[in-house]
């Protein structure tokens, strides 16, 4: 394959707009997606062990022992949203109070149907829920009501939670700042006057000020992870696939995820079990916190790219290297892992993500170009000039680095790396001062994001600790198909990281 000639192709393509990774990318499905039937609840054995870092099952525990009842928790976190710093497009309290009322009667009846149950969740407005638009952040979809809920959004229901309402993003997924000229900018409750984070920033904000304690977000490029490193929470991009897509707005069908944000490790996994519908998930969800995720990793190879320090900023560089070193000391192996072709490969994945975005915006890019934001309107114009041979070898090339790369991991248990290069840009900031040199911010923030994405891998970003600085994160990244490796190996590092800081509030 003249993979020189993808390279040039694309950049023939975006002479317009510069050549950076704005929002989102990924993978062709590796597997039909199957529906299955909800997870069911095994254990409380979770419930009991306080040593847990989670804002969840404090709640459920609550509910649990009477000292605290879904209608109440549901009203206060509606109230909370009614003055959050623009996280919140669109509030649904009517079905939130019903949900909360049908979680109140079994808890009195002693059947809560899971951990979930009569929990308030956000949902980012990319994601259907019935009756309600569905924008994709846009005035163009303005009147696009969902007749039903996205298969997601139905796994929550079915496992209690009361979902309180849409959240603000950046137009169509397709940037990382979530300043949205429709719906306004979405504030960053742990690092005020600095961006949030894109495209799923208003449900970061939405758990990072404390008004759920779990949100779900969309990922094609980073659009989970980046808002969860700049909000100092945590950010999961599952599998492809393992949390459906169906009903929405996509960005990149064959590159957008699903995935959870939320305060903890445990409880991104346990909104991933239920989101999915995957028992096997929530199996090992309850095997794994009956006693406690252990604050040891003896015999955990670690894989790092070996310029990682070089494309940094001095701040990320000093906490990325303290984490290291703590992981270090808690018996990990950490040696270097470099993905092949990284050129070629982001090309390609750049390729994807603006060949099947306008494609499908290419009635609208036709009819009211005029209404979509500039910086979302010049990727869909190049996507628009893409030729279908380019698009079908960026595919082609994406199969077969998914497999070298699949093959190169054989030896790790996962790949680690900052999440961002930089603690979260000031609103407005356009070039980040990076030890590699200036750098513009749409294509900074993508650096660490885009492998996993173009695999289809899970990745999840851990906040390092916001006490003395602002916000950075550590990125863990697995194979395809293995999340509950991913997630128990990213439990124990949150536990590591939190003893060697000696609180509970994280490294």
């Amino acid at each position: 394959m003249a993979h020189k000639e993808l390279v040039a192709g694309l950049e023939a393509i975006l002479t317009t707009a510069d050549r950076v990774g704005f929002d989102d990318p990924t993978i062709p499905a590796f597997a039909p997606h199957t529906v299955k039937a909800a997870p069911q609840f095994a254990s409380d054995a979770p419930l009991h062990n306080t040593s847990i870092r989670s804002a969840i099952l404090p709640i459920a525990g609550a509910y649990r022992s009477g000292r605290s009842a879904p209608g109440t928790v549901v009203h206060t976190a509606l109230s909370a949203a009614e003055g959050s710093d623009n996280a919140f497009l669109r509030l649904t309290p009517a079905e939130a109070r019903t949900a909360a009322a049908a979680s109140d009667a079994r808890f009195s009846d002693n059947a809560p149907v899971g951990l979930l149950d009569g929990i308030p969740i956000a949902v980012k407005d990319v994601i259907d829920i019935a009756g309600h638009p569905t924008t994709g952040g846009s005035a163009l979809f303005k009147d696009r009501v969902a007749a039903t809920d996205g298969e997601c959004v139905a796994r929550l229901k079915q496992a209690g939670a009361a979902i309180i309402g849409k959240t603000v993003l950046h137009e169509w997924a397709y940037g990382v700042t979530s300043d949205n000229p429709a719906h306004g900018r979405v504030g960053n409750p742990r690092a005020r006057g600095r961006i949030p984070g894109g495209s799923s920033g208003g449900s970061a904000a939405a758990v990072a000020a404390g008004i759920v304690p779990a949100a779900l977000g969309s990922d094609t490029g980073g659009s989970v992870r980046i808002p969860a490193c700049c909000c100092g929470i945590v950010g999961f991009k599952p599998s492809y696939d393992l949390i459906s897509r169906q009903g929405g707005v996509p960005q990149a069908w064959s590159l957008d995820h699903i995935g959870p944000l939320t305060e903890t490790v445990a409880d991104a996994w346990l909104m991933t079990a239920a989101a999915s519908g995957s028992q096997a998930l929530m199996d090992r969800f309850t095997d794994s916190f009956a006693s406690g995720p252990t604050g040891a990793l003896n015999g955990m190879a670690l894989g790092i790219p070996s310029n990682w320090e070089r494309g940094v900023s001095d701040e990320v560089a000093e906490a990325v290297g303290t984490a290291i070193g703590i992981l270090t000391d808690a018996g990990a192996r950490i040696s270097t892992f470099d993905y092949p072709d990284t050129d070629v490969a982001r090309a390609a994945w750049l390729m994807i993500i603006i060949s099947e975005s306008a494609a499908y915006h290419r009635e609208h890019m036709k009819k009211h170009p005029e209404a979509i934001s500039d910086d979302v309107r010049v990727f869909l114009q190049a996507g628009g000039e893409a030729r279908a041979v380019d698009y079908l070898r960026a595919q082609q090339f994406r199969r077969a680095w998914c497999r070298e790369v699949a093959d190169a991991m054989g030896g790790f248990d996962a790949v680690i790396s900052p999440t961002l290069p930089d603690v979260p840009p000031e609103i407005g900031q356009e070039i980040l001062t990076l030890r590699s040199g200036p750098t513009p911010v749409r294509d900074a923030m993508v650096t660490f994001q885009w492998p996993a994405n173009l695999l289809g891998a899970p990745s999840l970003s851990l906040p390092l600790g916001t006490r003395h600085a602002l916000p950075t994160g550590l990125m863990v990244t697995g194979r395809y198909g293995c999340d509950g490796d991913l997630l128990h190996l990213a439990a124990r590092i949150e536990n590591c990281l939190t003893l060697a800081d000696g609180t509970n509030d994280g490294f």
